[in-house]
C-alpha cells in the first residue's frame, strides 16, 4: 500500500511543468540500515528512475529484501557541505571530469580510497555521497568528512603527492562519480592554478583548521547546531550513527542533543 501511494506521489509530481526539489524514496530493510534511492534533481535535470514501470521494478526489487518502511522524501537543494568548495574556483575541474572522465557506480560502502594506499582517482559526486573515515586504534571507524553530490571526492593532497593516504572514502549509499585518473587531475589541477598550489592548500588546511579549533571552543550541541544549519538535509542522507561520529559523540548523545532542542524550541 505504501509503495502504490509513493508511485502515485512521484507520477502527480512528474506531471508538474517543473518539479520544485530533490525526490527520494526512504527504505529500510530487515536490516534496520536506512537506505535513499534518488529519482529526480532538478539542479542537474537528470531523471535517474523515470519511467513508472521502471518504479515498479524497483518496489518489486524492494519488496523482495523485506522492506519495513518506505516513504517519499522532497528535498529543496542543499548547500554545499565543504566550504573550500565555495572559496576555490573548481568549475574547471568538474568539467572535465564530466566531459573526459567516466561515470563510475560504487555500491554502499565500496572504497574509493583505502587507507594506507595511494589514491588513483579525483572525481564529481554525481549522486549518493562518500564518507571519509580513519580507523581508530580500538579498531573502530571514526568519520571525519563528507562529500556529497556536486563536491570533489579525493584525498587530494596525498593522493597529489602521491603519498599513502591516512584515510579511508567509501560510498555512503549506493552513489556514482564523474572520475578521472590521478594523473591526469595533476595535470589538469597545475594548470588550472598555473602551478601554484599554495592558496589551494591554504584553504583546504584552514578549513581542517578552523573544524579542529571548534572542537574546543564549542560544545557538542554548538556544534550540531552549526551542522544542521549549514546542511539542513544532512539527517535525510547520513545515517545517525556516521553523524555522531563526525561531530565525535555518541549516537545516544545526539539523540538527546536532538531531543533537548525539540523540547525548548516546542517543536
Amino acid at each position: 500500500m505504501a509503495a502504490m501511494k509513493i508511485l502515485y506521489s512521484v507520477s502527480q509530481y512528474l506531471l508538474m511543468p517543473e518539479v520544485p526539489a530533490v525526490m527520494y524514496i526512504k527504505y529500510t530493510p530487515s536490516s534496520h540500515v536506512e537506505n535513499r534511492l534518488k529519482l529526480y534533481d532538478p539542479g542537474s535535470n537528470i531523471y535517474y528512475y523515470l519511467l513508472l514501470n521502471k518504479l515498479l521494478i524497483i518496489f518489486e526489487d524492494l519488496n523482495g529484501r523485506g522492506i519495513e518502511k518506505i516513504s517519499l522524501i522532497l528535498c529543496n537543494d542543499m548547500a554545499q557541505f565543504n566550504r573550500y568548495d565555495s572559496l576555490i574556483d573548481l568549475s574547471m575541474i568538474k568539467s572535465y571530469c564530466r566531459e573526459k572522465g567516466s561515470l563510475c557506480l560504487y555500491a554502499k560502502e565500496e572504497h574509493f580510497v583505502q587507507q594506507g594506499e595511494v589514491g588513483k582517482y579525483l572525481g564529481v559526486v554525481e549522486s549518493g555521497y562518500f564518507k571519509y573515515a580513519v580507523i581508530t586504534s580500538s579498531g573502530n571507524e571514526a568519520v571525519v568528512g563528507f562529500a556529497f553530490e556536486g563536491e570533489i571526492v579525493s584525498d587530494f593532497y596525498n593522493s597529489y603527492n602521491r603519498y599513502p593516504s591516512e584515510i579511508t572514502i567509501k560510498a555512503g549509499s549506493a552513489s556514482s562519480v564523474s572520475q578521472i585518473r590521478m594523473s591526469e587531475a595533476r595535470e589538469l589541477i597545475n594548470t588550472t592554478f598555473d602551478g601554484n598550489l599554495s592558496s589551494l592548500n591554504g584553504i583546504l588546511f584552514n578549513e581542517i583548521y578552523v573544524r579542529y579549533l571548534e572542537l574546543y571552543r564549542k560544545t557538542p550541541t554548538e556544534r550540531y547546531i552549526d551542522l544542521i544549519n549549514q546542511y539542513p538535509q544532512i539527517f535525510d542522507i547520513v545515517s545517525l550513527r556516521d553523524i555522531a561520529s563526525y561531530l565525535l559523540i555518541t549516537p545516544v548523545y545526539l539523540s538527546r542533543i536532538r531531543k533537548n532542542i525539540t523540547i525548548n524550541t516546542g517543536e
